[in-house]
């Protein structure tokens, strides 16, 4: 068992710190035959997000109405096919400095190497055009999604990419946080920098799938800031249905 996630990355992740807090927490391994660097490796990633979350459900390990999900890096792609196609599964999410491939990003060679660069249009399907990432690309499609959104940028390069989205959802009137470590790395080491993330997302989660916040006074601003997302999110809710 990994104390933080996946092959030792410690942006964002958390396990143990998760599971002492109440939580089961599944680990996922990437699967090199679905990175297929085309338009089908979102969708079977996704997919596989969702068997792994109805296995634990299936299982009576985890409750349906309160399940999260953290992305790192080139998951970010993967988990923009997630929310697309299963809109109402998750009952928070966070980006972490994630691959979310849109338009800005592209254009920007943000936080990318050339390689990467590279596969940016073949994973969202041969794009040519900034008409087609909008159609394309399942980021255009968030603006209806209820999911409460953590994003997190390391960097300055990042932070450009990442703004895009949250620019997406908030002007959509959607329940999204931004959280920026100028200082950061891809993978974050710096103690304060693991500390915001890896602290941040325990606490952004205890909030939304336990109604639980830190006392820490240091941490009023950051309570205020999800109540009020919190009370934006249950008004839509209640208009929605």
């Amino acid at each position: 068992f990994l104390v933080d996630g996946p092959d030792g990355y410690t942006t964002a992740f958390a396990a143990q710190a998760f599971a002492n807090a109440g939580f089961i927490v599944l680990q996922i391994e990437d699967n090199r035959r679905a990175m297929t660097i085309d338009e089908r490796e979102g969708p079977l990633y996704a997919e596989g997000f969702h068997a792994g979350i109805e296995k634990l459900i299936s299982e009576g390990l985890a409750d349906p109405a309160k399940v999260g999900l953290i992305c790192f890096s080139r998951t970010g792609w993967h988990t923009l096919h997630f929310l697309k196609e299963y809109p109402d599964m998750l009952a928070a999410v966070t980006m972490a400095d994630a691959g979310l491939i849109g338009y800005v990003a592209d254009m920007l060679s943000v936080n990318s190497s050339k390689d990467f660069k590279m596969q940016f249009p073949k994973v969202v399907g041969g794009i040519k055009n900034p008409e087609e990432w909008l159609a394309k690309s399942p980021m255009y499609k968030l603006s209806g999604i209820e999911t409460p959104v953590r994003l997190e940028a390391n960097d300055p390069g990042s932070a450009v990419a990442t703004w895009e989205m949250y620019w997406l959802l908030r002007s959509a009137n959607r329940p999204v946080d931004f959280i920026y470590f100028p200082k950061g790395n891809h993978i974050l080491f710096s103690p304060a920098n693991r500390l915001g993330s890896q602290g941040g997302n325990v606490d952004w989660f205890r909030f939304w799938l336990q109604g639980l916040e830190d006392p820490d006074p240091k941490k009023a601003e950051q309570n205020k800031r999800w109540r009020d997302l919190r009370r934006q999110h249950e008004a839509d809710l209640k208009a929605k249905h």
